[in-house]
């Protein structure tokens, strides 16, 4: 169950930083409802899964070397919003590349951006096949490889992020969190 919170946290970290990237002018006013919203969401399903057997029923031994999770009642919920939210994600930043015609540098971020998503995103997502018994070798995970790639390519060759800023924030995150264990740990 510890294992799965990566994959519940996965849509709705993506769909922030979609709002963030695509940096709507319209949705400024409810951006921050929106994402209170997502992690509110977010928060349930992780209580569900950890203290519950709603998420994950158990677990399988699949392809001689991997083990699924079993559905609980609410998995096929979750499998549902997940594809909704990345869905309406990949949408959005489709929809802000067409809007956005006379920002080039923008379009080249979000051209990457998209390419990578749907390379990335599509190999990942096969791998709730396995769950609902459609026997598919997760061979298809080797796509996210590829759109990590891709997006490490825009990054470095179209700054499809500021690269100072995220190292900053990452390496807070990071000091912030070995802080915080060793507190607890101790």
């Amino acid at each position: 169950k510890a294992t799965y919170v990566s994959i519940i946290l996965i849509p709705f970290i993506f769909f922030h930083f979609v709002i963030e990237f695509v940096n709507e002018v319209r949705l400024n006013q409810f951006k921050r409802w929106i994402i209170l919203l997502l992690y509110a969401t977010a928060f349930v399903f992780l209580f569900l899964n950890l203290t519950t057997n709603f998420i994950i029923g158990g677990v399988r031994f699949s392809f001689n070397e991997l083990y699924y999770v079993q559905p609980g009642i609410f998995h096929p919920h979750f499998t549902a919003l997940y594809f909704a939210i990345v869905f309406y994600a990949c949408w959005f930043v489709y929809r802000a590349y067409k809007m956005k015609r006379s920002d080039s540098l923008f379009r080249q971020q979000a051209g990457y951006f998209f390419f990578a998503l749907v390379v990335g995103l599509s190999g990942a997502s096969m791998n709730f096949f396995p769950v609902y018994g459609v026997e598919v070798h997760p061979a298809t995970n080797l796509s996210v490889i590829f759109g990590s790639a891709l997006v490490a390519y825009a990054i470095l060759r179209h700054r499809l992020f500021n690269i100072r800023l995220v190292a900053a924030q990452l390496l807070t995150f990071i000091l912030v969190s070995f802080a915080l264990f060793r507190l607890i740990v101790s």
